[in-house]
């Protein structure tokens, strides 16, 4: 949410917070679980990682930014 508004909703498998990974910024939005969740907290260490060893990991993180960005951009969030 972004003051207290839902600006998006991900599902199981899904990747949140990933832009404070890139550019280390503070979180943009608050992040609620609507149902009893399980997550793996990654640090700015093993996501770097992650894109050397998987470059369509990156790919996969840019296409899930750009998406949010273009919805948001579509509803003036």
């Amino acid at each position: 949410t972004v003051s207290g508004k839902i600006v998006d909703q991900v599902e199981a498998g899904s990747i949140l917070g990933e832009m404070a990974l890139i550019d280390a910024s503070p979180r943009s939005a608050t992040a609620t679980a609507a149902t009893d969740a399980r997550v793996a907290a990654v640090d700015r260490k093993r996501f770097t990682y992650l894109v050397q060893e998987h470059p369509t990991f990156a790919l996969q993180v840019m296409e899930l930014m750009a998406g949010r960005l273009r919805r948001a951009n579509a509803t003036g969030a």
